[in-house]
Parts: structure tokens; C-alpha cells; sequence
């Protein structure tokens, strides 16, 4: 039988100190027949197998549930290979909207216009944010839809009229506001030509 790598928790506490670096390949055989299923092995398969390994190699466990600092847990030894932030892909600093964009036309769509109350506002040291708990805004900050209105507070940060969080596209389908308007003309041709340049390349 073979058991699948779900059944391997990374989160086994306790045992002898040969259970992190011995192996051991156990063939066995059910005298009961189990059908397959995409849900796992069955229940009572499960019992078989852990009958095996308290009668062969006197382990005996049971669950229980602890808290534990999940920053600490997922970056100490022998942590689990979840994808934590800086495992995956990103193509924009930012969140999913401004990373969808950036994947699709490698470029931030543009609010022309958009009203100052949808502009977002940073500190010195360019953070649009005061609710990360980490960190304490140097002066006020306003996360808003659209990057800062022009000239930058911040050199070399972003300014102007470029879309950067959740906004509702001017096509269907869209829900809710507020709403980009219609690109039209060169501006449109010009976003998308940008997507198609930079995925050719890639």
C-alpha cells in the first residue's frame, strides 16, 4: 500500500530521535478489499496502519491542538512548505488588483481626473498605510484607489493617475464602484500594446 505525502504531517511533536532521520518502506497487505476514493485512504485502512507501526515500531501518538506563533512556526527548522509571501511570483509591489494588471498589461491603467478624495496619500517614508501593526505612519496616510496626486511627497515614488487598488473596470462585467472610465483611442491601443510587447518579450 502506499500512503500519499498529505498523510505526513510536518507536524509531529515529540518521538524518539530516530523518527527525523530513519526510514523505512512497509509493504503490507489488507485482507480487506478498499476502493480507491479522492477523498483518501479510507478510515479504517488508516487504523490498520497505525495499528502496524504501534505493534512494529512501538509508536503510539494522539492529536491535540496547540496555538502557536504562526510567524515563528512557518520559519523555524523543519517548517512546512507553505508559499509564504516571498515564495511566489509578483509582478508589482502592491496587492492582487495592481499584480493583475501588471500580469496581464505590464502596465497600471490611468483614472484621468480622478477626484482628489480617491488619491492616495503616503509619509516619508512613501507608506500609504497606518494599519499594519508593525509599522507607525511618520505623518498622514490615506490608501486610497489612486497614487498620490503630483509632485510625489516622496522622491521617486509614484504620482499622478494611475490606478494601484481595487477599481471597478468601465465594461462589464463590473459591481459596485468606483468605476474606471472608458479608455479610448491611443490610450487604449497604448495599454494593451504595452501587455502584448511585454509578454513577447518574456
Amino acid at each position: 500500500m502506499a500512503v500519499p505525502p498529505s498523510l505526513i504531517d510536518a507536524r509531529i511533536l515529540g518521538g524518539p530521535e530516530w523518527i527525523g532521520s530513519e526510514r523505512y518502506d512497509i509493504n503490507a497487505k489488507a485482507n480487506t478489499e478498499f476502493k480507491p476514493s479522492p477523498d483518501g485512504p479510507p478510515k479504517e485502512l488508516l487504523l490498520m496502519i497505525r495499528s502496524v507501526l504501534e505493534e512494529r515500531f512501538k509508536l503510539r501518538a494522539h492529536r491535540e491542538t496547540r496555538e502557536l506563533p504562526i510567524y515563528e512556526y512557518l520559519h523555524s527548522k523543519g517548517h512546512p512548505d507553505y508559499a509564504i509571501a516571498d515564495n511566489f511570483f509578483q509582478s508589482a509591489f502592491g496587492g492582487s488588483f495592481l499584480n493583475h494588471q501588471w500580469l496581464i498589461a505590464a502596465a497600471s491603467p490611468t483614472w484621468p481626473g480622478a477626484p482628489v478624495g480617491n488619491h492616495s496619500i503616503i509619509d516619508s517614508n512613501g507608506m500609504p498605510n497606518g494599519t499594519y501593526p508593525l509599522y507607525t505612519p511618520t505623518g498622514p496616510v490615506l490608501d486610497r484607489q489612486v497614487t498620490q496626486v503630483c509632485p510625489s511627497a516622496v522622491p521617486g515614488r509614484a504620482c499622478g493617475d494611475y490606478a494601484i487598488n481595487t477599481i471597478q473596470p468601465a465594461y462589464q462585467p463590473f459591481k459596485g464602484s468606483p468605476q474606471l472610465p472608458p479608455h479610448r483611442g491611443v490610450e487604449a491601443v497604448l495599454h494593451l500594446a504595452r501587455g502584448v510587447r511585454q509578454r513577447t518579450r518574456g
